[in-house]
């Protein structure tokens, strides 16, 4: 019984011990909105790790308080080498971040400071505008609340893709437009080790595209994209390759921050004007599964799509998804904005 209270007694001092021997951390959240100007009485809330008392794994130290007349708030204390944060305010998106670019320690045993010391993180509070039905679909295939993949006919060949039906188009599927025209090519597939395969994008108009932009999918505003899809600089192909050879690192494209804007059915009139189109987004990157064997090629992508001619708005409302919700699927069908 003694050696079982000693135990625990020591046990209580060490943890006691490396909860404060962690330095201090200071930053300063400087919120701003899209044009630049400072956002007062935003609130912030951040989380200020430490290493639990007891156990394996961290407690969190939750700060709140409101932006001053700056924009600024300021959070301190005994932290792992990382602080995370959100900021929210009625009429505007929230956003989240995290800081971890501390270099290094300064000071002595108790008085320890994580440098550098109080940086100021601009953190962007998109406004709320206009936020609209559009056709969203997730064909990412992980779980039972997401859409299928798309599932490519054959390799090597062009297969259209209509967007507003979510399907191939006929004979392969119920879609009329070719939207999207995909192909995979694959070079080589030896195993999973030892492949060269290249997936293209491609569209039926000169003037249709897609073009790349990139924001964290969990960092950063919850409205990912802009509120509006640009007008121009849209490229007519996209080309991904995934390249493995034994014994050396992958080439897999995949990044957490890509994303893309795209255009489609458009038309110009004598003058070159457009006169037709339709604009979307994409939150995340374009994936494949590459034909081989006996298997089909799979195409994973999540896409949102506004319908209405030459209307670049694509911030989605959340609750109001063209396409009607899957009898198959469970909980809530609801896409972030």
């Amino acid at each position: 019984m003694i050696n079982k209270i000693a135990s625990t007694i020591i046990l209580l001092m060490l943890s006691t011990t490396i909860v404060c021997s962690l330095p201090t951390a200071k930053i300063t959240i400087r919120v701003i909105d899209e044009s630049g100007e400072v956002v007062e009485n935003a609130k912030v809330g951040a989380a200020i790790e430490k290493p639990k008392k007891k156990g394996i794994g961290s407690d969190s130290k939750n700060v709140r308080g409101l932006t001053d007349k700056n924009g600024m708030y300021t959070v301190s204390g005994s932290s792992e080498p990382h602080i995370g944060f959100s900021v929210t305010k009625d009429g505007y998106y929230k956003s989240i971040g995290r800081f971890k670019e501390f270099t290094g320690v300064t000071g002595f045993y108790g008085l320890r400071k994580w440098k550098p010391w109080n940086p100021t993180i601009d953190v962007v509070l998109k406004k709320i505008i206009n936020p609209i039905p559009l056709f969203v679909a997730e064909n990412i295939g992980k779980g039972i609340t997401y859409d299928p993949p798309a599932i490519l006919p054959e390799e090597g060949r062009d297969f259209g893709y209509d967007l507003i039906a979510n399907d191939w188009v006929v004979p392969y599927g119920q879609g009329l437009h070719s939207d999207f025209i995909f192909k995979i090519i694959v070079d080589r597939y030896v195993d999973a080790s030892d492949y060269d395969s290249t997936m293209f994008l491609n569209f039926t108009s000169p003037d249709d595209g897609i073009q790349p932009f990139y924001q964290h999918k969990i960092r950063g505003s919850k409205l990912r994209s802009s509120h509006n899809a640009p007008k121009d600089k849209y490229e007519n192909v996209l080309k991904i390759r995934y390249l493995a050879e034994k014994n050396k690192i992958k080439n897999l494209p995949i990044k957490d921050n890509q994303n893309y804007y795209f255009r489609v059915r458009t038309k110009r009139d004598d003058k070159g004007n457009i006169v037709e189109a339709l604009y979307g987004k994409i939150y995340g990157n374009i994936e494949f599964l590459m034909p081989r064997n006996e298997d089909k090629g799979e195409i994973y992508f999540s896409y949102y799509l506004n319908p209405n001619n030459n209307d670049t708005n694509i911030e989605f409302s959340p609750e109001k998804n063209l396409f009607p919700k899957p009898k198959r699927l469970r909980g809530k069908y609801s896409f972030k904005p």
